[in-house]
């Protein structure tokens, strides 16, 4: 049993992506799949942000869209995730960007290695409004990626 606990849990590590262009602020975070998962990257994103819970997803999208001020398109379209533009969508990565007058985001989930998926996230200030929001925001995000990461760890 701890084992498999272990196994879920996510874990903040080190960024490796290249980082996004002139990006203020970087962070990853990494869970362990089975070897024998098959999911594209875009699947096991959006498998996690399918188990989130309808409240909660709707708390995310709001604050998105008015606290971040990303403009989002529509977060159930074949070419967005969680309203998030997907730029890239390959077997073992997938590129999200969300745009905004104020900052700029991309997600980045890869699966760095057959038993690893890592997410990476980077924040473009484009105002110094934007510091401000993501003194709040951050610590939020940081608690809200390992979650979603571990939602994401398993196809079913």
């Amino acid at each position: 049993m701890t084992l498999q606990t272990d196994r879920l849990s996510a874990r903040r590590c080190e960024v490796t992506e290249s980082p996004a262009p002139l990006s203020d602020y970087a962070d990853a975070f990494e869970v362990t799949v089975d070897e024998a998962d098959t999911r594209t990257a875009e699947e096991v994103m959006r498998t996690g942000l399918s188990r989130v819970a309808p409240s909660r997803f709707s708390a995310l999208l709001m604050a998105h869209r008015h606290l971040l001020g990303f403009r989002l398109g529509p977060p159930s379209a074949a070419d967005h995730v969680m309203g998030w533009r997907v730029v890239t969508s390959e077997p073992d990565q997938c590129r999200l960007e969300a745009d905004g007058p104020v900052m700029a985001g991309t997600m980045v989930m890869r699966r760095a290695d057959p038993v690893t998926m890592r997410l990476t996230t980077f924040v473009r200030y484009r105002q110094p409004l934007a510091r401000v929001i993501w003194a709040f925001a951050g610590p939020i995000h940081r608690r809200a990626a390992p979650q979603l990461m571990e939602l994401s760890a398993t196809p079913r």
